[in-house]
């Protein structure tokens, strides 16, 4: 009886701990996708010539309603002739079976 039940604690625990991997790998793949949708935004703005549709397009989340990308312009007086604007991307990670929720933001250059 004794051997069962120590099966039975076995096989919880490493269901616990396969179930955290995959959250982990969950949140690595979330991570990854705000970046990739982070750079693909400054390159469409950029291609674009800062075209105000591209901006509001991205600042409205149309592209993606999970994640929020804000433009500001940040031309300094040392960069006159060069526009440049701070992109700031938005995005939530989460770990549904911890009910770990937490907001991110990743901070990057369009010129």
């Amino acid at each position: 009886m004794k051997q069962a039940f120590e099966y039975f604690i076995e096989a919880v625990m490493v269901t616990i701990i396969i179930a955290i991997i995959v959250g982990a790998m969950n949140i690595t793949s979330q991570i990854r996708e705000a970046n990739e949708f982070h750079n693909l935004a400054i390159a469409e703005v950029e291609a674009s010539d800062f075209d105000d549709s591209i901006i509001k397009k991205y600042a409205t989340g149309e592209v993606n309603p999970n994640v929020i990308t804000e433009f500001k312009n940040d031309s300094s007086v040392d960069y006159a002739s060069e526009r440049i604007y701070k992109v700031t991307t938005t995005y939530k990670i989460s770990l549904p079976i911890l009910g770990y929720v937490k907001t991110t933001t990743i901070s990057g250059y369009a010129r």
